[in-house]
């Protein structure tokens, strides 16, 4: 099992993806997405693996290579994952962004890291 990190930056904003390889082969992802200052967040793993650990890996890793403000919010759009997000601490948006769900950087890192 191995993770990498990639950055992009365009003119539509920030990409930080985490990819998970098990064997060679990609089997997950999770990706952070800052455009107009609004960081939303996104992740997948393969069927075959989940409930492995290795989201956990794949946060942890991201987060700590991005270093952001504990107070810096990170959102979803929707919680396609049954339950997982709220598993990692994510609660209701109460801001009218657009969002369904939040977390801080802080909180996150801590669950992804214990």
């Amino acid at each position: 099992m191995s993770i990498t990190y990639n950055t992009s930056v365009n003119r539509l904003g920030e990409h930080h993806i985490a990819t998970l390889y098990v064997h060679n082969i990609e089997m997950g992802e999770f990706t952070i997405y800052t455009h107009c200052e609004i960081s939303s967040m996104t992740i997948h793993v393969d069927e075959s693996i989940q409930g492995c650990g290795y989201s956990k890996r794949m946060m942890a890793m991201l987060l700590g290579v991005l270093k952001w403000s504990d107070d810096t919010r990170l959102y979803i759009d929707s919680d396609a994952s049954v339950g997982f997000w709220d598993a990692c601490g994510l609660t209701e948006n109460q801001n009218d962004n657009g969002y369904e769900k939040v977390v801080t950087f802080g909180d996150l890192n801590r669950w992804a890291t214990r």
